[in-house]
């Protein structure tokens, strides 16, 4: 449920909406770099796989590792690329079938984060890897940023 209004020139919002708590893992490596994470929501596998090959091919990426969010057609896929932050913008951003808020959330806070924990029932669990020659320039135990976030229950 959702109040709008407009008063002395300003415009107010109150939503009410049932929301529930997860735990998250952010980009943000500590040291001025970032690893790559995408979140893609009501994308089928074939259109994904063609999305993200191509931004693979062309930013030289390493592997990249697609996980199911749960849900049919909804997905988060890591990349284990080191970058400076203006560069993990930049390739995220030209991913076509990036979910927009999740893109816009991200450019406004300087990091990506993405759910690893159950939601309502739904855990995350391995789709596929896509390949590459490249070798991975961030260890997963450099990855340290998590935390408790609030998101809507879907």
């Amino acid at each position: 449920m959702n109040f709008r209004f407009e008063k002395w020139g300003v415009r107010f919002h109150i939503g009410i909406g049932r929301t529930t708590k997860v735990q998250g893992v952010n980009s943000d490596l500590g040291d001025g770099y970032h690893f790559l994470m995408w979140d893609f929501d009501n994308v089928n596998e074939a259109a994904l796989r063609r999305e993200l090959s191509y931004i693979q091919d062309t930013f030289g990426l390493p592997d990249i590792h697609v996980l199911s969010t749960g849900l049919p057609d909804y997905y988060h896929a890591y990349c284990f690329a080191r970058l400076k932050w203006r560069e993990a913008r930049a390739v995220i951003a030209a991913t076509e079938l990036v979910d927009r808020v999740y893109l816009t959330l991200g450019m406004m806070r300087g990091y990506f984060t993405l759910r690893f924990s159950d939601k309502r029932g739904r855990s995350i669990s391995k789709a596929f890897t896509l390949p590459s020659d490249i070798p991975a320039t961030v260890d997963a135990g450099e990855v340290v940023s998590f935390l408790e976030y609030t998101t809507k229950r879907r």
